[in-house]
């Protein structure tokens, strides 16, 4: 196999199980919140949006790559590719296959927050039934805190 894709494969791969790594810990964290207090849900989702306040030029990057590609491709039509392979066009085809990779790459990236996302929107529900509930049964004693749960 190719050396070069060989290395993207890798590459990817290894950011597809990071993804899953962090989807096990959000399994995990969801598991384990329905015995926190709200208080400490409230800390996790203030570090979930902490995360995304330092990646938001990273996020909007990669946004961009994604528009970028999804142009190109609606331009670079399959009949114009084979195009390229059969007239032996080796800097077109590079370049497609380098926009394809920032893609692959950018897609991941955009998984990854929406993850974060998933998980900060999980805990939300969870603290607001925790508030509902302490509500319910007239428990003075709660924490408010400031946020949306």
């Amino acid at each position: 196999m190719n050396e070069k894709v060989e290395q993207i494969q890798n590459e990817l791969g290894e950011r597809l199980e990071t993804l899953r790594q962090r989807l096990d810990e959000v399994k995990a964290n969801v598991e384990d919140s329905a015995n926190e207090t709200r208080e400490s849900l409230h800390k996790k989702g203030q570090a979930i949006e902490a995360r995304f306040e330092a990646d938001q030029q990273r996020l909007k990057d990669a946004q961009a790559l994604v528009e970028q590609w999804l142009e190109a491709k609606a331009v670079e039509t399959g009949e114009k590719i084979l195009d390229w392979e059969y007239q032996r066009e080796i800097e077109k085809l590079e370049k497609h296959a380098d926009h394809a990779e920032d893609y692959a790459a950018s897609a991941v990236i955009l998984a990854a927050a929406a993850i974060d996302e998933a998980e900060l929107a999980i805990l939300e529900a969870i603290g607001a039934r925790i508030l509902a509930e302490d509500a319910k049964c007239g428990d003075t004693e709660f924490v408010v805190l400031t946020g949306t749960y």
